[in-house]
C-alpha cells in the first residue's frame, strides 16, 4: 500500500469499490486529471455495450481512467503500467481491491532494455523515461506491448490507451507489426511538444491499417471497425 502524505483527499466515486486517493499538491494536480475523467467525461464516448476482454493502459499514472474502464467494462483484464514511483504507489494504492487490474512499473518501449525515469519540470504526469545502460534503484525495466499481449495469453488487445510522454516515438518507430493490427480501440496523447518526432512516427505506422481517426480532447482515438464496431 503506498505511504499516503497528509496531502491528499479522498474521492468517493459512483462504481468505483473505495475512495480514490488524490494528491492535492501536484503541480499538475490529480484532481484536475479526475475531473477530466470523471466530470468532464473525457472518455465518455465508449460504448457501454462493448465486452472487451483485455486492455492495456499504458501510462495509467495513478489509475484515474484504469478505474474508469474496470467500472464501465467489469470482466476486462487490465494491465496497468506505470515508470514513475511515486505514481505507481498510489496507483497500487487506488486498484488495490480489484483483482482484474495487473500493475508493472515498467515503461512501454520498443524493444527489451533498461530505462531510467526523469523529471523534466512538467510535473507528476510529465515524467519521461530514456534508455540507459546503468543499473540499480532508479533503472526500470522496459516491456513492449507485443511482450504484454502474449504474456496476457490473449490474442488482441480490445483497448489500447498510450499516455507514455514521448516514448510513442520510439514504440511507433519500431516493429509494430506484430501488434498494431491487433488493436480495437487506440486512444492515444501524441507528445510532439516533448520530443520532436511523435507524431511522424505514429502516423507513419499506422498508415498500412484500416483505422478511423476521432480526436476527443488531447487523445487521438484509432477505431479499428473490424474489431471495434458500436463508435
Amino acid at each position: 500500500m503506498a505511504n499516503l502524505s497528509e496531502n491528499m483527499i479522498f474521492i468517493n466515486t459512483p462504481g468505483i469499490l473505495s475512495p480514490i486517493a488524490l494528491r492535492t499538491q501536484t503541480s499538475d494536480s490529480d484532481v484536475e486529471l479526475y475531473k477530466q475523467v470523471y466530470i468532464q467525461g473525457e472518455h465518455n464516448y465508449l460504448p457501454r455495450n462493448y465486452k472487451p476482454k483485455f486492455i492495456i493502459d499504458g501510462g495509467a499514472n495513478i489509475g484515474l481512467t484504469v478505474l474508469f474502464f474496470s467500472h464501465i467494462y467489469p470482466g476486462a483484464k487490465i494491465y496497468a503500467v506505470e515508470a514513475e514511483t511515486s505514481n505507481f504507489e498510489l496507483l497500487k494504492y487506488n486498484t488495490y481491491f480489484y483483482q482484474d487490474i495487473e500493475l508493472f512499473q515498467k515503461g512501454i518501449w520498443d524493444k527489451d532494455t533498461n530505462l531510467i525515469v526523469k523529471d523534466i519540470g512538467l510535473g507528476k504526469c510529465g515524467f519521461i523515461v530514456e534508455e540507459t545502460r546503468e543499473t540499480g534503484k532508479d533503472v526500470i525495466e522496459a516491456v513492449t506491448i507485443n511482450t504484454l499481449l502474449k504474456q496476457s495469453g490473449h490474442q488482441e488487445i480490445d483497448i489500447l490507451k498510450l499516455d507514455i510522454e514521448g516514448a510513442e516515438k520510439e514504440v511507433f518507430s519500431g516493429d509494430c507489426d506484430d501488434w498494431l493490427g491487433n488493436v480495437g480501440l487506440l486512444i492515444i496523447e501524441l507528445h510532439d511538444r516533448m520530443k520532436a518526432g511523435c507524431s511522424d512516427a505514429f502516423y507513419n505506422a499506422i498508415s498500412k491499417y484500416d483505422f478511423e481517426r476521432m480526436v476527443q480532447g488531447e487523445n487521438v482515438i484509432l477505431v479499428n471497425k473490424k474489431k471495434f464496431p458500436g463508435i
